[in-house]
């Protein structure tokens, strides 16, 4: 059998190397692959994929900054994205001189660009993951890669009818383990919390903010102290609690900058409060855990929650505080609310789970598989169907 030669271009958050690690993964049930993973030289969760076996190479760098970037940023930063692109490109084209991939996924958001545009300007069969909002970067790309998958049916309208021939909608690709049977108790145990009592997490972007971790010591103080019963989790990311903010996060609250497994933690989860992105809410969606979603401020994933947020909240599966209306009281109030009303949350639970496809990896790599076909380079696929 052939070996299928696949190069996912990661960026800088876990959620979309995680769509990597998936799609590879996926990918390797159906076929023999030799795969790597790019990510900037800087990239602060490069270890977390190269912990779960995979290669790792390193191409480019972080572009911009790590909160949502503006039109304004785009100008302001023109000469270093410019010159970035450039190294990265060249880094990227040797990289591939290398590798000569069979085909090159892209599951990242600006930081990847310059490796797609490198490998689509190589003539390189080329698919970009969606995103469960349209970035600048994917509008580009989609002109000159093979394939752009997108997680919404909407999203198709928002591209010229030239481009459209090369679209996709299969949804976001998640971990099988998000829609795996698994127990409340046995979670519990594992993270030491007794299943007799309720238990709240609060989880932030996987990098983190200032405004989250503060975000998060109040809805926790809140929280303490009026359910003394309940327990809690807190994913703040790299800023750490200071001051008041540390004792409000102090034990028996369980308070960590990064859970390595947040899909083990959630069956133990009777209702969360995420900050984070959109690859968390889909994966607790899949759960069908209750969830609050805020959009912090400071946090670079706005654009993300906005759109998907939104989206859920009008099928009923979740409650959506926008950054005008995030502050601490009235989410820890609402989070109170929903802790009291078992009804409430298995609504939302239930409506929560219509929302993550459990075949859409599967999609993806149907059109890999189409797009290498047409291409001619396909390997002949194992007997196994691409269960994900």
């Amino acid at each position: 059998m052939k070996t299928l030669r696949v190069l996912a271009v990661g960026s800088d958050s876990v959620g979309h190397l995680s769509h990597a690690a998936v799609l590879l993964g996926a990918l390797g049930r159906r076929h023999a692959v030799q795969a790597s993973v790019a990510v900037p030289h800087d990239a602060r969760f490069g270890d977390w994929i190269a912990g779960r076996g995979f290669d790792v190479r390193l191409v480019g760098r972080v572009m911009g900054v790590h909160r949502e970037f503006s039109g304004r940023d785009l100008l302001r930063y023109a000469g270093v994205i410019g010159l970035g692109t450039l190294r990265g490109m060249r880094e990227a084209w040797a990289l591939l001189d290398e590798m000569q991939p069979d085909v090159v996924v892209g599951c990242g958001g600006r930081s990847s660009f310059a490796a797609m545009l490198a490998a689509a300007l190589r003539g390189y069969p080329t698919v970009t993951v969606p995103h469960y909002a349209l970035r600048r970067t994917n509008r580009l790309l989609a002109w000159l890669v093979d394939r752009t998958c997108l997680a919404r049916e909407a999203d198709v309208t928002a591209f010229p009818r030239a481009l459209r021939g090369r679209l996709r909608v299969t949804h976001t690709p998640l971990r099988p383990e998000a829609f795996a049977p698994a127990e409340r108790r046995a979670a519990c145990e594992r993270l030491g919390l007794d299943p007799a009592r309720p238990v709240v997490a609060c989880i932030g972007y996987s990098a983190g903010s200032p405004g989250t971790t503060r975000l998060f010591a109040e809805v926790a103080r809140s929280i303490r102290a009026a359910r003394p019963d309940a327990q809690l989790l807190v994913q703040h990311g790299k800023h750490q609690p200071v001051g008041e903010d540390a004792d409000a996060l102090a034990a028996p609250v369980i308070a960590r900058p990064f859970f390595d497994d947040l899909v083990s933690i959630f069956p133990a989860c009777d209702l969360v409060v995420s900050a984070a992105g959109e690859t968390t809410l889909l994966e607790l969606c899949a759960r069908g855990v209750p969830a609050l979603c805020v959009s912090v401020a400071d946090s670079p994933i706005g654009p993300h929650i906005r759109t998907l947020a939104g989206d859920l909240e009008r099928i009923g599966a979740t409650v959506f505080f926008p950054r005008e209306r995030a502050q601490a009281d009235a989410v820890a109030a609402e989070a109170l609310r929903l802790l009291g009303d078992d009804d409430a949350r298995r609504r939302i639970g239930d409506a929560a789970r219509s929302a993550a496809d459990p075949r859409a990896t599967e999609k993806v790599v149907a059109v890999i598989e189409e797009l290498l076909r047409a291409r001619g380079t396909l390997p002949a696929a194992s007997l196994r169907p691409a269960v994900v």
